[in-house]
């Protein structure tokens, strides 16, 4: 039984996916639930938040999540990823998800 969608919305400051705001509404009006994430680059984290959350304009039941994974062009150090989560955190007041491939056990 599928739950629900985690849709990629941005991937750093300069790309915003732009099926993400065709589906998500899809997503919700078939009454699933509606997550997104942001696939990690090494961009200015505060203006990555900001996009990544002007992107999704989140509700309270949208899931939030850090692809944390290996990315060639712009890598995104650990600290990085945690401010990441931080400030997602300190903005809608919830947890920002983290998942990913060999990088998550960095953390």
């Amino acid at each position: 039984m599928i739950g629900g969608f985690i849709l990629k919305a941005r991937q750093g400051t300069g790309f915003m996916d732009p099926l993400y705001k065709v589906r998500a509404p899809e997503v919700v009006d078939a009454g699933f639930e509606i997550g997104a994430y942001d696939f990690a680059t090494g961009d200015n984290v505060a203006d990555n938040v900001a996009a990544f959350l002007d992107t999704v304009k989140p509700d309270a039941r949208t899931s939030l999540w850090l692809d944390f994974e290996d990315n060639t062009k712009s890598e995104m150090s650990m600290a990085q990823a945690l401010e990441f989560l931080d400030r997602v955190d300190q903005k809608v007041g919830r947890c920002c998800g983290i998942y990913g491939g060999n990088r998550i056990k960095t953390l």
